[in-house]
C-alpha cells in the first residue's frame, strides 16, 4: 500500500514521539500482552510481516502529540461495536503476522483495561508475554 488516506492527514504528521498519550491511558492498561486478538484476525493476517507499514511511517513518529486524534473520535468511543470501520478496510489486509509491532512496545504493556469499550470486546483478548490467554480485559463496562 502507498497511502492512506485517512492517516496521512496532517494531524498524523509529527515527529520524534515518546509515547502515544491517547494509548497510554489507562483503558489501554493490559500486562504484557503480545497479540490483540482483532488483530490476529483473517484482514490482518499478514505473513512474516515485522512492521505495520502504515504505523511504521514517519508520520507516526511523533513527539509531544497530546491525543491521537482519529482514536479520538466516536468511531472509536463505542461499545458493543460489530466492526472497527476504519481497520476494516481494505488497506489493512494483509497475511499471517505474529505480532503488531506497534502494539507489542513497551508503551502498550500495561495490566489492567478498565474502560476502553471497543478493547473490552472478546475479539480484543491478548495473550500475555508468558503465552497465558487473558480473560475479556474489561466485561463490566457500563453501557
Amino acid at each position: 500500500m502507498e497511502t492512506c488516506e485517512l492517516l496521512s492527514q496532517p494531524r498524523f504528521e509529527c515527529a520524534a514521539m515518546e509515547t502515544f498519550e491517547l494509548l497510554s491511558q489507562p483503558r489501554f492498561k493490559c500486562a504484557a500482552m503480545e497479540t490483540f486478538e482483532l488483530l490476529s484476525q483473517p484482514r490482518f493476517d499478514c505473513a512474516a510481516m515485522e512492521t505495520f507499514e502504515i504505523l511504521s511511517q514517519p508520520r507516526f513518529e511523533c513527539a509531544a502529540m497530546e491525543r491521537f486524534e482519529l482514536l479520538s473520535q466516536p468511531l472509536f468511543e463505542c461499545a458493543a461495536m460489530e466492526t472497527f470501520e476504519l481497520l476494516y478496510q481494505p488497506r489493512f489486509e494483509c497475511a499471517a503476522m505474529e505480532t503488531f509491532e506497534l502494539l507489542s512496545q513497551p508503551r502498550f504493556e500495561c495490566a489492567a483495561m478498565e474502560t476502553f469499550e471497543q478493547l473490552s470486546q472478546p475479539r480484543f483478548e491478548c495473550v500475555a508475554a508468558n503465552k497465558t490467554t487473558y480473560d475479556n480485559l474489561d466485561t463490566n463496562i457500563a453501557s
